[in-house]
């Protein structure tokens, strides 16, 4: 990522199903964040479970991943993770909700 460029950080939350959890997770690990990766877009991506669970249906979870701003479009835009988001839809569907939100980091 060049010093110029402004970074951000997308955080795509889900919430999975207890049923579906272990499964899903290890989709993530395996196959999802492996096609991130192979983009080279994404500086750093991060996994983790959301500790604080309200949800009697299942647990939170976010990906995080840091890009610069000018790769956003090529990100969004990616036939491949659109074609892989698709499958996670129909592989668990109804099983899984999800919205992503995307931040503009604030050097400090």
């Amino acid at each position: 990522m060049k010093k110029n460029s402004s970074t951000l950080l997308i955080n795509e939350t889900f919430l999975v199903e207890y049923k579906v959890e272990r499964e899903w997770c290890t989709w993530v690990e395996s196959i999802y964040s492996k096609a991130i990766k192979k983009t080279g877009i994404a500086d750093d991506i991060v996994f983790s479970k959301v500790l604080a669970n309200h949800n009697p249906d299942g647990n939170n979870y976010a990906l995080q991943l840091k890009i610069s701003e000018k790769d956003f479009s090529s990100y969004k835009n990616n036939k491949e993770l659109i074609k892989i988001r698709s499958e996670m839809n129909k592989k668990f569907q109804n099983s899984i909700a999800s919205f992503a939100t995307i931040l503009r980091v604030i050097p400090v």
